[in-house]
């Protein structure tokens, strides 16, 4: 019996769509907000500066700075351009926002969320990412954030999948055995950190092909449950056919 259904965002409740129209909206509003400060600024520079922004280890805490606008600070100084808090702040939420409208939500995840709640699943979130604000205004405009009974964000926890104790923050705070419990995302971090936590992992892969374009990793993991469509998780998790009018 699945009593919990752990999901990751980006890729799965998420849906990756032009991912280069996406990073090419971030660089233009990253350089317009710089250059605003600094004029001689160029686009050159903010593409060097930026080149390892996202693989750098996290600068040391700053007063209530998330990651990510932490390392926009940094970013700046190594150009020569001051940024106080506030301006980080803004500099962090504009340019995510942009990005952000490349990779719209999967049209069922809200309905599938919400029937796996009517039938008692514990439901929660596992994410990476840097700006946990971000997630947190994201899911609340979904309108999904009050069936997570834990939203856990390696920029809070302080480490990232396939790290097995993020897992083990939402077993724990849903008072839940990993042996009861999968987790459905896209990628072989979340397949990987899943099995280290003893959760059985869901891969979501999304094709219009048959059979699934199922990574090498994926076919050589084992106990690894591939679906096409997260309204497949339904039946995985005991909802009986034709309860739900999600197609």
């Amino acid at each position: 019996m699945i009593k919990g259904v752990f999901f990751d965002l980006y890729g799965t409740l998420l849906i990756y769509r032009d991912m280069r129209a996406a990073w090419a909206a971030w660089r233009a509003e990253l350089l317009r907000l710089l250059h605003a400060r600094e004029p001689e600024f160029t686009r050159r520079e903010m593409l060097e500066c930026s080149r390892n922004l996202f693989s750098s280890a996290p600068p040391p805490a700053c007063g209530r700075l998330t990651v990510y606008e932490r390392k926009i600070r940094r970013m700046a100084r190594e150009a020569g351009i001051a940024l106080s808090h506030p301006a980080a702040r803004r500099i962090a939420s504009r340019t995510i926002a942009v990005w952000q409208k490349h990779i719209p939500p999967d049209p069922a995840a809200g309905k599938v969320i919400r029937e796996l709640a009517k039938r008692g699943k514990k439901i929660a979130l596992i994410t990476n990412f840097d700006h946990p604000p971000h997630v947190h205004a994201l899911l609340a405009r979904m309108r999904i954030a009050p069936f997570f009974g834990a939203v856990i964000i390696s920029g809070d926890a302080g480490f990232k999948k396939p790290d097995p104790r993020i897992f083990r923050i939402a077993l724990a705070r849903l008072n839940l055995r990993a042996s009861e419990t999968v987790f459905v995302g896209d990628s072989a971090d979340d397949v990987r950190g899943a099995r280290a936590a003893g959760i059985t992992p869901v891969l979501v892969i999304r094709s219009r092909r048959a059979p699934f374009l199922v990574p090498l990793w994926a076919r050589r993991a084992r106990r690894v449950i591939v679906v096409r469509r997260l309204t497949e998780l339904l039946e995985l998790a005991g909802v009986p056919p034709g309860h739900c009018a999600v197609r």
